[in-house]
C-alpha cells in the first residue's frame, strides 16, 4: 500500500495502530488500556517499528473491522434523523480502540484452547527426550548472553540447540520444542523471560526436568509489572525452590542473586566472573570479556561447560572466539569510529555497567543514545534522575529521545557541572542524521536504547 495513502486512512481508521500496540504489550489487556487511555488521539505509532502480520493479528484485524461494519449498521438502524447518523458513525469511529479490544477477548477462548494444545504436545515431546540435557537460564538480565556462550562453547562436542533470536516465553519455547527438538538432541539451552508474578510456574509446567538451571542476575527489571522489588525476589526465589534441576549455579557477583540465594532452601552452586581467569589472564581477555557483567555470563558458561567435561584447551579457544549476542554490549568498529550496540534492553544495572564500560575510553570523545530507563513504576522518575546524573559524569554528546522519560534524564544530566552537549531526538530517524551531523574521527558510541513506540511521546 503506498505509504502516505495508508497514514491518511490510519488518521481516521486507526486498526493496524491499535493493534500494533496491542502486539507490543504482548496482547495484555491491562496494559493495552493504560496505554491508549493516555493516547486515545494519537495515531501513525509505527516510527521505531512496524506491526508484524501473524496469523492471529490478521484475524484480530478482520473482527475488528467486521465488529466496526456491525456497528455503523446498528447505528444506522437506530437512529432516524440524517444528522443522527453521522454523529453515530462518527462516535463509532472515535471507538476503534475498543473494537480492537473487544476482537481481542472475542478470540481469546480460541487463541487460549490452541495454545493449549501446543503446549500440551510439546511437553508431551520433551518427556520423551529423556536423554536429553536441560539447561534452563533466568535472571532480569544477562539471560540471553550467557545462552549464546554456552552454546558456542558446547557445541563443539554435543549436539546443542537453543532457540533462534529472543525466544523466551513459555509458548514460544513450546513452538521451538516441536519444531526444532528430536531424539539426537544431547542439549537444549533456553531461557526464562519473566515479566510478571507467576510465570516461572508457567514454564514449570512446560519445562519439568532440568539437568542444570542457572540465575544470572536479580534487578528492577519489569518493577513497574511486579510492582515490588519483593515480588521480584520472591519470583526468582521460586524458581530457585521449584527448579528440579541437579545443579543450581547463582551468580555471587550479583547483589540480587546473593540477596535471594540466602533465602533459598536449596543447596546452590556459586559462579563468578573470577571463573573466567581460571581460563584467561587479564591481560589477554578479549575485548568483550574486559566488562565485568559480561564476563560474569562468560563465567557461568564456563562453569556449566567443566560440569558438562568440556576440555581445558576447548574452553580457553573458545573464550577467545566468543561473540556477544545482538544488541548486547556488541562492539562494531566503522572506519575511526567504535559502536557499542547495548540497545535491546535497560535497567539501572545494566546501564550504569556500560556506561563504566563507555568510561574506560579515555582519548576519545563519547556519544551516548538513550531513551532513558523502563519499567520502573513509582521510581521511574527517580531512576532516570539518577540515570542522568551517571550520563553527566561519563559522556561528552547524550543524544536523548523525546519519550516518556526525557524530563528527568535531562534534569540529571544538567545537575552536573561538566560541559556536556545535549540533543534532543525528536524520531529515530532524526537520530541517524544527528550522528551524521556530530561525528568525527575516533568518537566512540553507546547505544543503550531508543525504546519501541510504546514510549514515545
Amino acid at each position: 500500500m503506498n505509504k502516505p495513502f495508508f497514514l491518511i486512512v490510519s488518521l481516521f481508521f486507526p486498526f493496524v495502530d491499535f493493534l500494533y500496540i496491542l502486539q507490543l504489550e504482548e496482547y495484555d489487556f491491562r496494559q493495552f488500556f493504560k496505554w491508549i487511555r493516555n493516547k486515545w488521539w494519537k495515531r501513525n505509532f509505527q516510527k521505531v517499528g512496524q506491526v508484524i502480520w501473524t496469523k492471529k493479528l490478521i484475524i484480530l484485524f478482520a473482527i475488528a473491522v467486521i465488529l466496526y461494519l456491525v456497528s455503523i449498521i446498528i447505528s444506522f438502524k437506530i437512529l432516524n434523523f440524517w444528522y443522527l447518523k453521522i454523529i453515530g458513525l462518527i462516535l463509532v469511529t472515535i471507538f476503534i480502540p475498543l473494537h480492537v479490544i473487544l476482537a481481542a477477548s472475542i478470540f481469546l477462548p480460541v487463541d487460549i484452547f490452541i495454545k493449549r494444545q501446543i503446549i500440551n504436545k510439546a511437553r508431551q515431546k520433551l518427556g520423551g527426550l529423556s536423554k536429553c540435557i536441560i539447561i534452563t537460564i533466568a535472571g532480569s538480565h544477562g539471560k540471553s548472553t550467557t545462552r549464546f556462550f554456552l552454546f558456542q562453547i558446547l557445541q563443539n562436542k554435543y549436539n546443542v540447540h537453543t532457540p533462534d533470536g529472543n525466544i523466551n516465553t513459555f509458548f514460544g519455547l513450546a513452538q521451538d520444542i516441536l519444531k526444532n527438538l528430536n531424539e539426537e538432541t544431547e542439549v537444549y539451552v533456553v531461557e526464562f523471560g519473566e515479566s510478571r508474578r507467576g510465570d516461572f510456574k508457567k514454564f514449570f509446567k512446560l519445562i519439568s526436568r532440568q539437568t542444570i538451571a542457572v540465575l544470572t542476575a536479580v534487578g528492577s527489571q519489569h518493577l513497574s509489572l511486579f510492582g515490588s522489588q519483593d515480588a521480584i525476589d520472591q519470583e526468582f526465589l521460586f524458581f530457585l525452590n521449584l527448579t528440579k534441576a541437579e545443579r543450581i549455579l547463582v551468580n555471587d557477583d550479583n547483589e540480587g542473586v546473593r540477596r535471594v540465594a540466602k533465602m533459598c532452601n536449596r543447596g546452590v552452586e556459586k559462579y563468578s566472573n573470577e571463573d573466567v581467569f581460571s581460563f584467561l589472564s587479564q591481560e589477554s581477555l578479549p575485548d568483550s570479556l574486559k566488562i565485568e557483567h559480561i564476563r560474569q555470563n562468560a563465567g557461568a558458561a564456563v562453569k556449566i561447560a567443566k560440569i558438562l567435561n568440556i576440555e581445558t584447551k576447548t574452553i580457553k579457544e573458545q573464550l577467545y572466539k566468543l561473540e556477544t549476542f545482538e544488541r548486547r554490549v556488541k562492539l562494531t568498529k566503522v572506519n575511526d569510529i567504535l559502536i557499542i550496540d547495548d540497545s535491546y534492553n535497560i535497567n539501572p544495572e545494566s546501564a550504569r555497567a556500560a556506561l563504566e564500560y563507555l568510561s574506560t575510553f579515555y582519548d576519545k570523545r563519547k556519544i551516548l543514545i538513550t531513551g532513558g530507563i523502563v519499567e520502573q513504576g513509582e521510581y521511574s522518575l527517580l531512576k532516570n534522575l539518577e540515570y542522568g546524573i551517571q550520563i553527566s559524569k561519563i559522556v561528552d554528546v547524550a543524544i536523548v529521545a523525546n519519550n516518556n522519560f526525557v524530563n528527568p534524564v535531562c534534569q540529571g544530566i544538567k545537575k552536573s557541572e561538566k560541559k556536556l552537549q545535549i540533543i534532543i531526538s525528536k524520531h529515530p530517524a532524526e537520530t541517524q542524521q544527528i550522528l551524521q551531523r556530530i561525528l568525527k574521527a575516533n568518537d566512540v558510541i553507546l547505544i543503550q536504547n531508543e525504546l519501541p513506540d510504546l514510549y514515545w511521546n
